[in-house]
């Protein structure tokens, strides 16, 4: 094994490392994005639900590039972003990466809540009117502990979206997978060997969260 190899190996399992922190972290905290807005659009009608359905409307409809962009380079130019809190987020690659990566699958996964729990039947709503409960409570107590058993196939299709999306933090500095690979790419003009190695990786990442999924799914299966 010549010396370029010994020392992409030595390096790959830090940018292993980067890339499933931005997957995990992206990813949990774009959930919780979903939970939130997902259920705001399923409790609101009217000009409110238009001015929230803004959000994943501009999310949804734009390239993961672009927003990257955007906030990393785009919002620098600004001296209020760099003098306000936003900036300790904003201004970090990692930071960055993490919430252009959360806004956007959360912005998909808001859909998928929103979906689910329009989907449930009509009938438990009106029970729950009957017995006195709010819109709110019956959203926590009845509706969102069913929707979430159906989301768990479609949630597990976001986190491998999630992490082939994070390949474009290495277009912001950051030296995970993808990163690491371009790396040695400019070193060697080989891009076939190091791009499939990083690919391989990234299929093994993949392969432990799909079975993490499914192990979920048999835990709480849908009823």
């Amino acid at each position: 094994m010549s010396e370029i190899w010994i020392e992409f190996f030595d390096k790959l399992p830090a940018a292993t490392a980067l890339t499933i922190i931005l997957c995990l972290s992206g990813y949990v905290a774009g959930q919780l994005i979903a939970l939130i807005v997902g259920s705001a659009l399923h409790l609101t009608k009217g000009w409110v639900h238009s001015l929230i359905y803004v959000y994943p409307y501009v999310f949804r409809g734009t390239p993961l590039l672009i927003q990257l962009f955007l906030l990393y380079y785009g919002l620098a130019q600004f001296a209020w972003v760099r003098e306000s809190f936003l900036w300790p987020v904003v201004g970090d690659a990692v930071g960055c990466a993490i919430l252009v990566l959360a806004l956007n699958t959360g912005a998909y996964s808001t859909e998928l809540v929103r979906g689910a729990l329009a989907d449930l039947p009509k009938g438990q709503r009106e029970a729950a009117a009957a017995l006195g409960l709010s819109k709110f409570r019956t959203l926590l107590l009845v509706e969102l502990s069913q929707a979430y058993r159906f989301l768990i196939p479609s949630l597990s299709n976001e986190i491998i979206f999630v992490l082939k999306g994070s390949a474009l933090a290495s277009t912001i500095t950051l030296i995970e997978l993808t990163g690491l690979s371009k790396i040695f790419i400019a070193q060697t003009f080989s891009p076939f060997e190091f791009f499939a190695a990083a690919g391989v990786v990234y299929l093994v990442i993949g392969f432990v969260f799909v079975r993490l999924f499914r192990l979920a799914g048999k835990v709480f299966p849908v009823r």
